[in-house]
């Protein structure tokens, strides 16, 4: 038997998913441009800035002051692509087209380590790819696409960590395993649990019944240095800026406030408005706000909004399972509005279902192969983490999106196993009809 035919299989699968991934994307990009929108504009300049030698700031003329209200990675990225062809956002959006490309394909690869069946990671990566908002996330700048490569990557060397252990390049992998963890923090700061979590596990696996071997500790050294100076270092910087030290940009509370409009409805009374403060501090993607201008209207942002949760202290309680819910309800994607002939409240109601039926289908794969330590690590080490962190905070479905190509897969579980289940039915079925009945009722018996 030739044992290199899966393998070269599976790489022409991954290609397949890649391609796939890469042109659904596009069509999103060129039939539906966005409109400009805050964040993809600070991400955007900011990049633009550091291309041109302007250092890390939003300001379109000097002095050029640092900006607080965005992590590094993507402007990096940007910048780097910028520097290669010039300003040109569209290219942007076609390296977020390559990154979903290559997370779908990546997420193939994990699912068939996971469940060693073929047949459910190409439906599993199947569901991934027509999830609206993983191809949907190409047409706008956004962290998503970079973070979904991320934690599939991530997956993918971490299930593979523990046969490389030994290997002499063992550092070299960690120290790479390392540099990819801080990237994803340094891109989506909520995902530092996630982070710990995948370094602990590292660590562990290096030293566990090696606790006297020199290599293990290198390796677990190589780990700790490799994931932990990129995000203290960039904690410091904003440390010297005034924030807290921690790799978190400004605009916690301002998010926090401006995230209760979303749920207003289980959170305020009719007559209650938020703070006109909290519109002024979200006006910086066309004013250009300087860091101290910034730090006072977050700081105001955070006086209104503690002096609310003191007067309505079960109010934030009681809205936890529609927040809950919600961020698993994904109601915007970059993919709509518009989508020819429909109304934009109609689309956020289709698209809240569609979104819940995936995320149930997932939850449901995740059962079924409850009793697979790696599959039941993956999906709940990376879901339990991110739902703390944004349940208790800022509670958007948009956080969840780098999680879909890696978790959308676990759908395939539960249709393969009805298919199999369907299967055997019309088998047996057949085979009653086969052999004789006293034989068949006898081998029941």
């Amino acid at each position: 038997m030739n044992t290199t035919l899966p393998k070269i299989r599976d790489r022409v699968i991954f290609g397949v998913f890649f391609a796939l991934g890469v042109a659904l994307s596009g069509y999103w990009i060129v039939t539906n441009p966005q409109r400009p929108l805050p964040d993809p504009t600070l991400y955007e300049g900011i990049g633009a800035n550091l291309a041109a030698g302007n250092g890390f700031s939003f300001d379109r003329r000097p002095p050029f002051r640092p900006e607080v209200t965005r992590t590094p990675f993507l402007p990096v990225a940007i910048a780097a692509l910028y520097t290669v062809l010039g300003r040109r956002p569209s290219a942007v959006l076609w390296m977020n087209a390559v990154c979903i490309g290559l997370a779908l394909g990546m997420g193939y690869l994990v699912a068939l380590k996971l469940f060693q069946d073929r047949r459910i990671a190409v439906w599993g990566t199947s569901i991934a790819l027509l999830t609206p908002p993983v191809a949907g996330s190409a047409n706008n700048i956004l962290t998503e696409p970079v973070a979904m490569l991320q934690m599939t990557a991530s997956a993918w060397l971490l299930l593979n960590w523990h046969a490389r252990r030994d290997a002499r390049q063992a550092p070299i992998i960690a120290a790479g395993m390392g540099l990819l963890l801080a990237s994803l923090v340094l891109n989506r700061s909520s995902m530092m649990p996630v982070a710990i979590i995948a370094g602990a596990y590292i660590v562990f696996a290096a030293l566990v019944g090696r606790w006297r071997s020199v290599m293990a500790w290198i390796t677990a050294m190589t780990l700790c240095a490799a994931l932990g100076i990129p995000v203290l270092v960039w904690s410091a910087r904003n440390a010297s800026l005034g924030l807290s030290f921690t790799p978190a940009p400004i605009g916690l509370y301002a998010s926090r406030v401006f995230d209760m409009k979303r749920y207003r409805e289980h959170l305020m009374t009719p007559a209650e408005k938020l703070p006109a403060v909290n519109k002024q501090y979200f006006r910086h993607w066309k004013r250009h706000y300087g860091p101290q201008e910034l730090m006072a209207l977050e700081q105001q942002n955070k006086v209104w909004f503690k002096n609310w949760s003191a007067a309505h202290p079960h109010q934030v309680l009681k809205s936890m399972p529609y927040r809950l819910i919600g961020l698993f309800s994904f109601f915007r994607s970059s993919i709509y509005p518009p989508w020819p002939g429909h109304r934009d409240r109609d689309m956020r109601e289709i698209m809240r279902w569609i979104s819940r039926t995936l995320w149930l289908l997932s939850a449901l794969g995740l059962v079924l192969c409850w009793r697979d330590l790696p599959a039941r690590w993956i999906w709940l080490g990376t879901v339990l983490p991110l739902v703390g962190v944004h349940l208790l905070t800022v509670c958007h479905s948009r956080y969840m999106f780098p999680l879909l190509p890696l978790l959308m897969p676990y759908g395939g579980v539960p249709l393969i196993w009805i298919v199999d289940r369907i299967r055997q039915r019309q088998h047996t079925s057949l085979l009653f009809k086969i052999l004789p009945k006293g034989l068949w009722q006898g081998f029941i018996v």
